[in-house]
């Protein structure tokens, strides 16, 4: 127990301060002497000496410092049966400083504003809290001060009590003043809140909002939590700041690629606000390019491709005769973006019939078809069948061809002339047969032929000759062996003859041809072209 406690003492800064207590225990005590809760030591500027026999404790401080020394000291007493412990003040007559100053607080409108300061001086000082030029005094409705005056709490802040505000210390041996700034803040506020859109593709659609907050908040739009720093060409945001924010997001000529979530995102001192808006682009299911009919010749590849316009994405399923279609060695089927494609490496015959596109998303089903025709160029079945004939016979040439799909079949003269009339193109297109008939022959009708089989894949061309022998005259009625003649009259010579074409007649005089001279000698040819006369 304390005998003789230590007592409080009041002295001049950078005198000596001494403590002295007596204490009665059994053991003897241990004595420590601390301010806030550390040991001083030498290295505070403090010594403590111990006349244990006798119980007397001593703290001694040659010379004191205000701003380590001043304020209350423990002296605590310990043995093996317990301890106690006195707390005791020591005042350094000073002027005073500052432990905590004033600093500018940032409050949010309708909340408690709390000025606070810590100092130290001795005698204890006088707290003056100052706005402008006009003392604060606690009035228990808008402003409170503690009890030691160290805090200042204005109540429920509004805009107009915003300012700077002093608190003043005074004492005999002097005064500080500390400044602090009271700002007001409000949080941003989104008027109005974005709300949910359903959107066609190709419209347009537009938010605006205002936006207020004390400070004025930066702003920033968002796509799916990313800024829209770098947006495509047909986002377009516009932004207008006075006392308030008034901006805008438009979006032309929506594409699918648009659909997501758009944030508006408000930042100030006093917090952050946000609203955003899920934005659905819609679309109609639509072939925007459908699948062709398609002639293909076998062992070749073909590609049937499509592209469709659906929001939500379709589910496209490829069909071959109502057989559904995957992917093999041979077919390939695949979506890229908006693109669907059903591509074989090669045809065979089995592949022909019709190709159907089915595109359903839930909301919309949509079906398109083509045909898929696998194909054989037209060829040569065989030899081709000519004809020699006599002038006047009938004949009949031909040819045949095969094809798929079986072609048409066309006929012409080699030498660019048309057909003789009369001739009968008898062909038999179903059979793949080329035929021309000739009911009787003329040597007009000679020559080379040409048919040509054509389908959708190709053509086959085949040259046919028809070979027309013409027919020798035959003397069917000679010139007399000697004709006697009489000087100054005329004198006939006659002769007959028939064949196919029809014969021409000369006449010769040993080896020389006689030749008709006016008035002289003439040749006449009887109507049915088989009698030939000259008189001379």
């Amino acid at each position: 127990m304390f005998v003789r406690a230590p007592q409080d003492l009041t002295v001049a800064d950078k005198s000596e301060a001494v403590f002295e207590c007596e204490v009665d225990a059994f053991p003897v005590a241990k004595v420590t002497w601390s301010k806030d809760g550390k040991p001083l030591t030498v290295k505070d500027g403090a010594e403590t000496q111990a006349q244990t026999d006798k119980g007397l404790y001593t703290l001694r401080i040659p010379q004191v410092d205000s701003t380590k020394h001043m304020g209350t000291i423990i002296c605590r007493a310990e043995n093996a049966i317990g301890s106690v412990e006195h707390p005791f003040q020591l005042n350094i007559t000073t002027a005073p400083t500052w432990k905590a100053q004033l600093k500018d607080i940032d409050v949010l409108r309708g909340q408690d504003a709390i000025l606070s300061i810590d100092y130290q001086g001795y005698p204890i000082p006088e707290i003056i809290w100052n706005r402008a030029d006009k003392v604060l005094e606690s009035d228990n409705e808008k402003i409170m001060l503690s009890e030691d005056r160290k805090q200042l709490t204005i109540r429920n802040v509004q805009i107009e009590n915003e300012d700077e505000y002093n608190a003043r210390i005074v004492n005999e041996f002097g005064e500080i003043t500390s400044k602090g700034k009271l700002n007001v803040l409000e949080l941003p506020e989104i008027q109005p809140l974005l709300v949910d859109k359903d959107i066609q593709i190709r419209e347009q659609i537009e938010y605006s909002t205002t936006i207020t907050g004390r400070p004025l908040p930066e702003i920033q739009w968002l796509k799916n939590q990313k800024p829209l720093t770098a947006s495509p060409p047909h986002i377009i945001i516009e932004t207008v700041e006075e006392d308030v924010i008034k901006t805008t997001l438009r979006i032309d000529n929506i594409v699918s690629d648009d659909d997501g979530t758009y944030t508006i995102r408000a930042k100030n001192r006093a917090g952050q606000k946000e609203s955003s808006s899920k934005l659905n682009v819609l679309a109609k299911l639509k072939f925007f390019k459908g699948i062709q009919d398609e002639n293909i010749i076998q062992g070749q590849p073909v590609t049937f491709q499509c592209q469709i316009e659906a929001i939500p994405k379709p589910k496209v399923t490829f069909y071959i005769n109502d057989q559904e279609v995957k992917s093999t060695a041979k077919i390939k089927v695949e979506a890229k973006g908006d693109v669907y494609t059903l591509a074989f490496s090669k045809v065979d015959l089995p592949d022909s019939g019709t190709i159907k596109v089915v595109a359903d998303n839930g909301t919309d089903k949509s079906e398109i078809t083509a045909k898929l025709n696998v194909c054989l160029k037209p060829s040569l079945v065989g030899k081709p069948t000519e004809a020699q004939v006599s002038i006047g016979q009938p004949a009949r040439i031909q040819c045949a061809f095969t094809g798929l799909p079986m072609p048409q079949l066309t006929w012409s003269r080699v030498d660019g002339q048309p057909l003789n009339e009369g001739i009968e193109i008898a062909n038999d297109e179903n059979s793949g047969i080329a035929a021309l008939v000739f009911n009787t022959t003329t040597m007009t009708d000679k020559g080379a032929y040409l048919v040509k089989a054509t389908n959708v894949v190709g053509a086959a061309e085949q040259k046919v000759n028809l070979d027309v022998k013409e027919i020798k005259p035959t003397i069917i009625r000679d010139l007399e062996p000697a004709i006697n003649a009489t000087k100054g009259e005329p004198m006939t010579l006659t002769i007959g003859a028939n064949g196919n074409p029809k014969p021409t007649a000369r006449f010769f005089r040993g080896v020389e041809e006689i030749l008709p001279i006016e008035g002289q000698i003439e040749f006449k040819e009887s109507e049915d072209g088989q009698t030939f006369t000259a008189t001379i």
